[in-house]
């Protein structure tokens, strides 16, 4: 890798949407992040997208909202492609309705041809399913809305 590819690759993320981009030739790597040195082992901030369309409606707050009763949104987290079965034709990991544990999957996103599994971040609900099956997501697209469970709800 030389570097004036490495000098495009620069100038590419520079001017798209990009914030992280990862590239590898003949076991070399480079990534490439952008913001704040202190930000970089955050998730990357990505413009949410707008053409995502809700597949249950959520559920209103509360009318006295305590924080801990708003549900959770989950987000993708990476880029990619959102499926909501192992494959086609297999039933969904999760619907609207379902009582999901921590770390529980509750679908894919194939980055890459990469296959990695989202995971329940919290336990709870599923009230929304806010990203169609095969719809394009980016790290911080909302893909599901669970809401705390209380012990009378189980």
């Amino acid at each position: 890798m030389d570097i004036d590819f490495i000098d495009r690759l620069i100038g590419l993320v520079e001017r798209s949407s990009l914030v992280d981009l990862e590239y590898s030739e003949n076991g070399t790597r480079v990534r490439l992040t952008k913001g704040a040195p202190e930000a970089a082992s955050l998730p990357p901030v990505v413009r949410e997208a707008t053409a995502l369309v809700p597949v249950a409606a959520p559920v209103a707050p509360p009318t006295a909202p305590a924080a801990a009763a708003l549900p959770h949104t989950q987000r993708a987290g990476i880029v990619g492609t959102f499926y909501r079965a192992s494959a086609p034709g297999q039933p969904p990991f999760v619907q609207v309705g379902d009582i999901v544990a921590e770390g529980q999957p509750l679908g894919l996103i194939d980055a890459m041809k990469m296959l990695n599994q989202v995971e329940a971040e919290r336990a709870g609900r599923i009230v929304a399913i806010l990203v169609e099956d095969g719809g394009a997501v980016d790290g911080q697209s909302p893909l599901f809305q669970i809401a705390p469970v209380e012990a009378t709800d189980v």
